[in-house]
């Protein structure tokens, strides 16, 4: 009787720890992404803080550390044009992002490998361990203001370039750098950013060469172009003055596509303001390390969908809210 119980309990811890051992291989092939500017929208976070205990102490944390700005009521009362400044965008969408990621947490959804587009960055960083939250929003706050600041000085635009690959609008470009390539989004869809004239200037030579279309976007600065270097060179005596912890999560940098390596994040956060994010071979280093499954932190689906076009084996699920939350478990 006894020896019988035994080979049954022995069996049952088995399979427990069979059952734990699949659960971490599969966590080890989830990524949690993290959207930039352009995908706040009015409303975001609100039945995340009614309903999720961790979502609300997210925002109630960034309401205690942010006190110049209303981010609650900015979140979930503010209007279009208050969401649009560049400077309210940046911190809200961190505390909506880093809220998204601890109400998935905390239905035990957890992965090791993180990335963010842009200002996603920093949110990606901080949902890491490798940031504070305190410090993400100060960082995302303070690089709003610089950004704001440098998009206020002259013409600057931005234009999506569809139906081109990066290297053919790269040749477009012209070498005095008034208009460069920025966003690598798709292998046919490259944002360029530089002086509006500039991107009036390139736009027949981008026709010419087989764009499908040139598409000027709404935008105050030229964001990752050397037009930000000035506004960089402000964050980096920041970020000098931010601790950076050791973490052993992923995070891919928007600079090199690759996983950061703990020596390089303030570096390569400081160079991403003027330099090209490469989304699209991110995404592609993603699947070759065996990513099955990414989930969208944020409003929108922008990168839900762009994850869709560059690797379809993945899936992909945006939550945002508590509908979408409780869809993204079930």
């Amino acid at each position: 009787f006894y020896a019988n119980r035994f080979k049954l309990i022995l069996k049952l811890l088995l399979k427990l720890k069979i059952k734990k051992l699949l659960r971490r291989i599969n966590m080890s092939n989830i990524a949690f992404l993290f959207p930039g500017q352009g995908s706040q929208t009015a409303g975001m976070g609100k039945s995340l803080y009614d309903n999720i205990a961790q979502s609300k102490e997210v925002f109630d944390k960034a309401a205690n550390i942010l006190s110049d700005i209303d981010i609650k009521a900015l979140c979930f009362d503010g209007t279009e044009e208050d969401l649009k400044k560049t400077e309210n965008t940046q911190p809200a969408l961190v505390t909506v992002g880093i809220a998204v990621y601890k109400a998935l947490e905390s239905k035990n959804i957890k992965g090791d490998f993180f990335a963010g587009h842009s200002l996603g960055e920093i949110t990606a960083l901080c949902a890491a361990g490798y940031i504070s939250f305190e410090d993400a929003v100060k960082i995302a706050r303070t690089r709003g203001l610089l950004m704001a600041k440098a998009g206020a000085d002259a013409p600057y635009g931005m234009a999506a370039v569809l139906g081109l690959n990066y290297e053919d609008v790269v040749k477009c470009m012209p070498e005095n750098k008034e208009v460069v390539a920025a966003n690598y989004n798709l292998k046919d869809q490259i944002v360029i950013s530089g002086l509006s004239k500039a991107i009036e200037e390139v736009t027949p030579k981008l026709m010419e060469a087989g764009a499908k279309r040139v598409m000027p976007l709404k935008v105050s600065g030229a964001f990752h172009s050397p037009f930000m270097k000035p506004a960089a060179d402000s964050l980096k005596e920041f970020l000098d003055n931010v601790k950076f912890n050791n973490s052993d999560n992923k995070v891919f940098s928007n600079v090199t596509a690759e996983i950061h390596s703990f020596d390089s994040i303030k570096e390569n956060l400081y160079k991403q303001m003027f330099s090209t994010v490469r989304w699209f071979d991110s995404m592609i280093n993603m699947q070759k390390l065996g990513i099955t499954k990414i989930f969208e932190c944020g409003p929108g689906k922008v990168l839900t969908g762009m994850t869709k076009k560059i690797a379809p084996d993945i899936e992909a699920v945006c939550v945002f809210d508590i509908d979408s939350l409780n869809s993204a478990i079930n």
